[in-house]
């Protein structure tokens, strides 16, 4: 991305996306920037989402309004039934005025973890069940190490990084190819509000061999002390890679 940016003398925005507290390293907010430095990558803007959850809530109340999307209280695991045989939660041809209510009464902390979420109208018989109907917004109790308790309802990245590539002006989007469903089910909400679709490129995905790559699989490893933290050579992060000596200039240069 930054290698992009610098050919078309574009602007680079470095995006935090902390909407899932459950899965938010309070320490990461500092090591991603302390490993962009060292790789030399220019980022002109930061932004953290957890910053912004009212311009997502605002567009969220917009989809409703529009009919095009709905708040369902389906226990989850029926919710997905339904959608993997091309039938509608029973939700989902609810009034607007029915759902704007439900929609207030979830920003109120009226509602426990998956009891509601906002649900996104797409088209049912989409032959991949996964473009179907997707959650928007949900129900997270979890205290945020940012923002405490004051939120409860917390987008999910198909619904945050829709609103952010509009909202932040973003022309092209550059991203794996295992983004391209969610490129799909995105597309929905840039029609519903009729905005301009950026760009998507999403190129193939990069594997290191012999490296643990599953951040997930990295935590829990460097919490156990089986790995003696985030910079352990058998890891692939980019402190791992600087500590077995590699070169910023040969990452680079292996992208490029």
């Amino acid at each position: 991305n930054d290698e992009y940016c610098r050919s078309y003398n574009g602007e680079l925005i470095r995006r935090i996306e902390d909407t899932d507290p459950d899965r938010v390293m309070a320490q990461a907010y500092d090591m991603i920037q302390t490993d962009l430095d060292w790789l030399g990558v220019r980022c002109h803007t930061v932004i953290v989402q957890s910053e912004r959850f009212p311009i997502y809530y605002e567009q969220a109340k917009k989809l409703l309004e529009l009919g095009a999307a709905y708040i369902c209280t389906c226990p989850p695991a029926e919710w997905r039934k339904l959608k993997e045989a091309s039938r509608p939660c029973p939700h989902r041809d609810a009034p607007v005025g029915t759902n704007l209510d439900l929609w207030k009464k979830m920003l109120d902390h009226g509602f426990a973890t998956e009891q509601a979420s906002l649900v996104v109208k797409t088209d049912l018989s989409h032959p991949d069940p996964a473009v179907r109907d997707f959650v928007g917004l949900r129900i997270v109790d979890t205290p945020h190490p940012r923002t405490g308790t004051k939120y409860c309802v917390y987008p999910l990245m198909n619904f945050s990084v829709t609103i952010d590539d509009h909202t932040l002006g973003l022309t092209h989007v550059l991203r794996g190819k295992d983004h391209q469903k969610n490129t799909w089910r995105q597309a929905y909400i840039f029609n519903y509000l009729k905005w301009e679709i950026p760009e998507y490129i999403h190129y193939g995905r990069i594997s290191i061999e012999d490296a643990v790559l599953s951040k997930s699989e990295i935590d829990r490893g460097v919490k156990s002390g089986e790995y003696s933290g985030w910079d352990d050579v058998r890891l692939g992060t980019i402190r791992a890679l600087a500590k077995r000596g590699i070169r910023p200039e040969a990452i680079r240069k292996y992208w490029v």
